[in-house]
C-alpha cells in the first residue's frame, strides 16, 4: 500500500477526494495514478546526488515526478529537476 496525494477531484474507492487530500492506494493503482498525474506521492521523491549523470530514461522519470507538463528532453528534464532542487532549498 502506498500513500498518495490526490492532484485533483476525483473518487477513488467509492471515496471523494479534493485536490490536496492525502489517501492510501494500492502498489498497482499508486502506479496508475501517478502515471496519469491523479496523484502524486505522499512522501518526496528522492533526488540522487549523482542525478546528472543519469541515463534519459531513468532521468526523464525522475523529472516527470517534478513537472505536469510532459518531459520532452533533456533540456527539459535538467530545469524541472533544478527547479525542484531551488525549491526544496528555499523551503528549507
Amino acid at each position: 500500500m502506498k500513500e498518495l496525494i490526490a492532484a485533483k477531484s476525483m473518487t477513488y474507492a467509492t471515496r471523494r477526494l479534493s485536490a490536496g487530500d492525502l489517501f492510501t492506494a494500492s502498489n498497482r493503482d499508486a502506479r496508475i495514478l501517478t502515471a496519469l498525474k491523479r496523484a502524486r506521492h505522499a512522501e518526496a521523491v528522492a533526488i540522487p546526488e549523482t542525478w546528472e549523470t543519469l541515463p534519459w530514461p531513468q532521468l526523464r522519470s525522475l523529472a516527470s515526478e517534478f513537472s505536469d507538463a510532459p518531459i520532452k528532453n533533456k533540456a527539459e528534464a535538467i530545469a524541472a529537476i533544478q527547479a525542484e532542487i531551488a525549491k526544496r532549498g528555499a523551503a528549507a
